[in-house]
């Protein structure tokens, strides 16, 4: 994947099109396309944007679930007097981000993926779940 994340100015920065080819370009090399940022004709069609319009995306990530183990742990405190466990955070996406998922056709998609670990509420390793 050349730029895995839509929006990423660390990757897309370093795409180019040379002969109608996408090319990818090394750090060093990137003062000679002096800041053009390579827009997927594919994408600028799919949206019906501008290319010119679409260099102004904000990045598209988003962290819908993660865990922050030993939430809570206290230093110097003897392992077998912690009584913390893990925090599982969620979040939904942003409004942004939604309305590109449906704009890209990616709808089902997504909702496949937010019900992908429905069914798996087992606690573990003392892990309460609230």
């Amino acid at each position: 994947m050349l730029c895995p994340i839509l929006g990423d100015e660390l990757y897309c920065s370093r795409l180019t099109d040379i002969d109608g080819q996408v090319a990818t370009l090394q750090p060093k090399d990137l003062h000679r396309i002096r800041g053009k940022r390579y827009i997927p004709p594919a994408l600028s069609a799919r949206l019906g944007i501008p290319a010119e319009e679409l260099g102004k995306l904000p990045m598209f990530c988003h962290i819908h679930s993660t865990v922050f183990p030993r939430f809570g742990w206290i230093i110097g405190r003897p392992k077998s007097e912690q009584d913390v466990a893990d925090l599982y955070a969620n979040a939904p996406p942003p409004q942004h981000f939604l309305a590109m998922v449906q704009a890209l056709g990616m709808s089902a998609d997504l909702e496949r993926y937010f019900h992908e670990d429905e069914g798996e509420d087992q606690v573990v390793g003392g892990d309460e779940k609230f």
